[in-house]
């Protein structure tokens, strides 16, 4: 797991709550980090046999095995957990260097996932560019980047960004393998096991959307996943 957007996300929780030369310390290491993530990150592919860069995967040939260049730029929950910790960075710091970041990151994954999705003949979407983002069956594939579109949509909303946040709603309210509580489990890869990841994942979607759609089912659902069911 790329550790970055877990690390700021976490370290922001506190960032307010220190003395002053703690919080300055702590924004400033934050920023370091960040800025490293704006630096290093790329908008482009990459064919991984000829080392040939692209801006869209449409001028590639068709035979060049592509993928975004840059890890930060995929469709993974990790990458969704960054673009949350970026926008809040962004947000309490006043710098919109950060949320610009996580704007584009979503932006670009809604702008070129088509192509990939195209020609995908079932590789299998853990290592596929944006596999994630067009097979929906686990809360890795729609939870933390969910969460992430909805921060990215109360910034820049977008009919396309509303029509993905309905789909994975729809998923996760009632596609999602759950025991009979009502608990997200997980059927794979191990059957019937339950995951700290999924509690995260699933936790920051629900809630944001309980937010975005004024729907108390989703503040329950989010509810459920964390406390014990009433006997």
């Amino acid at each position: 797991m790329n550790p970055i957007g877990l690390i700021l996300a976490l370290s922001l929780l506190s960032v307010n709550s220190l003395q002053a030369g703690d919080a300055s310390e702590t924004r400033s290491k934050l920023r370091c980090v960040a800025d490293a993530v704006v630096k290093n990150a790329t908008f482009k592919f990459v064919d991984t046999k000829s080392g040939e860069r692209f801006a869209k995967p449409e001028q590639a040939p068709l035979s060049a095995e592509l993928q975004p260049e840059s890890p930060y730029t995929d469709w993974r929950y990790w990458n969704g957990v960054l673009n949350i910790a970026m926008t809040r960075l962004g947000e309490t710091l006043h710098d919109s260097t950060y949320t610009k970041f996580a704007r584009a990151n979503v932006a670009f994954s809604f702008d070129n996932y088509q192509y990939f999705e195209k020609v995908y003949k079932s590789q299998g979407k853990w290592e596929y560019p944006f596999g994630q983002r067009f097979v929906m069956e686990e809360l890795d594939d729609c939870g933390a980047m969910g969460a992430s579109v909805i921060e990215v949509n109360r910034l820049n909303p977008q009919e396309r960004y509303r029509t993905y946040i309905d789909q994975a709603a729809t998923h996760m309210l009632l596609k999602q393998t759950r025991l009979q509580d009502g608990t997200f489990v997980r059927s794979f890869p191990h059957k019937w096991t339950l995951w700290a990841d999924d509690l995260y994942m699933s936790v920051s979607f629900l809630a944001r959307m309980g937010e975005f759609s004024g729907d108390r089912r989703y503040f329950d659902d989010a509810a459920r996943q964390v406390c014990d069911p009433v006997q």
